[in-house]
C-alpha cells in the first residue's frame, strides 16, 4: 500500500481509469498527477482533503485536483461510488487553442463539489450538478459497453466537462508562485511519507519525522496538519490500521498479537483502541466480516 503518491498506470495515449468501488473503506491521505472524479451511486461516504471533510451522499460529486492530498474517512455502511481517473495530457490538443487551454491546469488544479438536492432544481449550482451528473453517467455507460470508438466518446464527455466547469465555476488565479509553493509542499510530504513507509515498525517520533521535513518539530506540526488534514499521530495511526487489515486478511496464520507488533503498535492494548477508533470494529470483527 503506497501511502504517498499514489501511482497508476495509465495507457500513454489515453490516460483515463474508471473503477467502482461498494464496500466502506478507509485510505491514508495520498496523492496522484491525475484529476479524479468521485460519483456517488449509492450511500454515504467521506473524503478529507486539508482541513476540510467533504460529507458526500447519494449523487453527489466531487471533482479532486490535480495533487491535492486527500484521503477516506470510514462510515458505517455500504456505498457504490465510482472514481474516474485522468491525466491532463488527455486535453494537449487544446494545447494551441489559446482563449481555453490556458485556463485548464488551474481549474484542474482545485477541488469542487457539487451536491445533488432534492428536486426541483432551484439554483445554480444544481443546474450545474445536474449538467455534470448528465456527462458521468454517459461515461459510466460508454466505459462499460466498450464499444468502437469509445475511446472518442469518453474523451468527448470529459471536454464536456471541462467546458461545464469554465462556464460555471469562477476562475481563480494560479500563479507560477502557487504552483512552485504546491511542488515544495509536496516534496516535503513525500519524503515524510516514504520515511513512515519505511519505519513505521519503529518508534517514530515528531522529532525525527520534522528533520526529514526539514523542519523544527513546531513548523512541521503545523505543515502537517494545514497539508493534510490531520495531525502527524493520526497520519500514523492510519497508516499503521491500513497495513493491519493487510495482515490480517492475507496473513490469518498471524496471531493478532504479531500484527500488532509488526505493524509498529507497542501493546496489543493501543492497537485494539486505534483500530476500533478507525475502523469501528475489533480486529478480530473485521476480519470475520471480510470472510463472510
Amino acid at each position: 500500500m503506497k501511502a504517498f503518491k499514489q501511482k497508476e498506470i495509465l495507457e500513454p495515449g489515453f490516460p483515463f481509469k474508471l473503477f467502482l468501488n461498494e464496500a466502506a473503506f478507509s485510505f491514508p491521505p495520498h496523492w496522484h498527477e491525475e484529476i479524479e472524479i468521485i460519483y456517488v451511486e449509492s450511500g454515504n461516504c467521506k473524503v478529507g482533503l486539508s482541513n476540510i471533510q467533504y460529507d458526500l451522499k447519494t449523487g453527489d460529486i466531487l471533482l479532486i485536483g490535480s495533487g491535492d492530498v486527500h484521503y477516506f474517512l470510514p462510515r458505517l455502511g455500504d456505498s457504490k461510488k465510482v472514481f474516474i481517473q485522468f491525466g491532463l495530457s488527455i486535453f494537449n490538443d487544446l494545447s494551441t487553442a489559446k482563449n481555453e487551454g490556458r485556463f485548464i491546469t488551474p481549474l484542474l488544479s482545485k477541488t469542487h463539489q457539487l451536491s445533488k438536492k432534492e428536486q426541483p432544481v432551484s439554483n445554480e449550482n444544481e443546474l450545474i450538478h445536474q449538467k455534470l451528473e448528465k456527462q458521468i453517467l454517459k461515461i459510466i455507460e460508454e466505459f462499460n459497453k466498450k464499444q468502437d470508438g469509445y475511446h472518442l466518446v469518453l474523451k468527448a464527455r470529459l471536454y464536456d466537462i471541462v467546458a461545464i466547469l469554465l462556464r460555471n465555476i469562477p476562475q481563480k488565479e494560479y500563479t507560477l508562485n502557487d504552483k512552485n509553493k504546491q511542488n515544495e509542499q509536496l516534496e516535503r510530504l513525500k519524503n515524510v511519507f516514504e520515511y513512515v513507509e519505511k519505519y513505521y515498525t519503529d518508534d517514530i517520533t515528531l522529532d525525527k519525522v520534522a528533520g526529514v521535513a526539514n523542519y523544527s518539530v513546531y513548523y512541521f506540526a503545523r505543515f502537517f496538519k494545514e497539508a493534510v488534514g490531520m495531525t502527524f499521530g493520526q497520519y500514523l495511526e492510519h497508516y499503521r490500521i491500513g497495513k493491519a487489515e493487510w495482515l490480517l486478511i492475507n496473513e490469518r496464520d498471524k496471531s493478532i498479537t504479531d500484527i500488532s507488533f509488526d505493524t509498529g503498535f507497542n501493546s496489543i492494548k493501543t492497537f485494539y483502541r486505534v483500530f476500533k477508533k478507525i475502523k469501528g470494529c475489533s480486529p478480530k470483527e473485521f476480519q470475520k466480516s471480510a470472510f463472510k
